[in-house]
């Protein structure tokens, strides 16, 4: 139905070039009580080659269209997404801010900046470019149109602590904000202050897991001893009260662990309340 809610599920692997992503997607999923509800992409387990200095670019070309395409169609209200990599959060993203334009910021809760085009990429995998795309750079088959492109502004990291030097270079040339998790644990209304300074009315919460602490979650691949628990997303959506949350998805795990599952579950669950 159009201008409703739409719940996507999009176990795509192939920006982590890792497996284990689609079978844990489809293992929370499967816990989830409202799981049944989630609109299904479907994720091709192929492998192919490399192209244009991405990893598995055919596949993750395809499945954006997809995306795109079923955005096209249902012209949803709202957008959340049980992913899969970081990559999920394209489309929607480019959706909602032409949906809203000049009034939409992304907060990007992640240990990394995901800042890389093909070119700066050390590692050729596409789940550490899409904040790079979703600002209309990089591969033409993967970047954003350019009348969707946000600007630097609209993205505010939370969490993040590993750069690389192109990417760290990139923040400072465009002024990109970055939080610590300090503040995010201790003082999230300095986050909602921001937002009001920034003039944003809408907010899109892109979550990948190795956000959180090692204490609660240790199925990432990037172990995190220094990270956010459920508790902290709860008062981070408390802060957030003042705006509309249009969207967000949770991204990036590899385990089927039980009490993984549990704690993104929780995540989740949070993330999907807050939009409204």
């Amino acid at each position: 139905m159009r201008n409703e809610p739409l719940h996507i599920f999009f176990p795509q692997w192939q920006g982590a070039n890792d497996r284990r992503v689609y079978h844990a997607a489809h293992a929370l999923r499967d816990r989830l009580a409202e799981g049944a509800r989630l609109v299904p992409l479907p994720v091709s387990l192929a492998e192919v080659s490399t192209e244009a200095g991405v990893h598995q670019h055919a596949s993750l070309v395809a499945q954006y269209r997809r995306a795109q395409a079923l955005l096209a169609e249902c012209l949803p209200s709202h957008v959340t997404v049980l992913g899969g990599d970081c990559n999920v959060s394209l489309a929607p993203v480019a959706y909602l801010h032409q949906r809203l334009p000049g009034t939409l910021v992304v907060l990007w809760l992640d240990q990394h900046a995901d800042l890389n085009t093909p070119e700066s990429s050390p590692s050729g995998n596409f789940h550490g470019m899409p904040v790079r795309h979703i600002l209309g750079e990089g591969n033409a088959d993967l970047r954003t149109a350019e009348a969707a492109a946000l600007a630097p502004w609209q993205i505010v990291y939370l969490g993040a602590r590993e750069f690389d030097p192109a990417e760290s270079a990139f923040i400072d040339q465009r002024q990109m904000t970055v939080f610590g998790v300090e503040t995010l644990k201790r003082q999230p209304y300095v986050v909602a202050e921001h937002l009001r300074r920034l003039g944003a009315q809408h907010v899109y919460l892109h979550i990948d897991s190795d956000i959180l602490d090692i204490s609660v979650y240790n199925g990432s691949g990037y172990p995190n001893a220094a990270g956010i628990t459920p508790a902290d997303v709860r008062l981070l959506m408390g802060a957030l009260n003042g705006f509309a949350v249009v969207g967000g998805a949770l991204t990036h795990y590899n385990s089927t662990d039980a009490r993984d599952l549990a704690t993104l579950a929780e995540v989740y669950g949070l993330m999907t309340a807050a939009v409204r």
